[in-house]
């Protein structure tokens, strides 16, 4: 196995791991609940056009809510973020069923 860094940006960064003859690039984000998303989701966007047709990953925290992936109701970001997953072709592995990642006694 093979690890090679593509890019490393203030809030992502992207890492190509070469398994055999299969490549397979790890985008990773993170944006506050406090950020521009947009300002995350276009390094997202660079990030994935920089790659050629290989299999891609996007792991992130986004600090959203939607329906789709389990919240009880949508919020701002949360839709921002689903205009550009269906602009993207991106699928979403989450499940409405899924256990929150991150889990305080005021959140639920």
């Amino acid at each position: 196995m093979k690890a090679v860094l593509l890019s490393l940006r203030i809030i992502s960064i992207a890492i190509k791991i070469h398994l055999d003859n299969s490549p397979l690039t790890l985008i990773s984000a993170y944006s506050s609940p406090t950020s521009d998303i947009h300002q995350t989701l276009q390094e997202i966007r660079e990030a994935k056009a920089s790659i050629k047709i290989e299999s891609i990953q996007i792991l992130a925290d986004l600090n959203d809510h939607n329906i789709l992936w389990g919240c009880e109701a949508n919020d701002v970001r949360g839709n921002v973020i689903l205009d550009f997953v269906l602009a993207n072709e991106i699928a979403i592995l989450n499940t409405p069923d899924s256990p929150p990642t991150f889990v305080q006694k005021k959140s639920k």
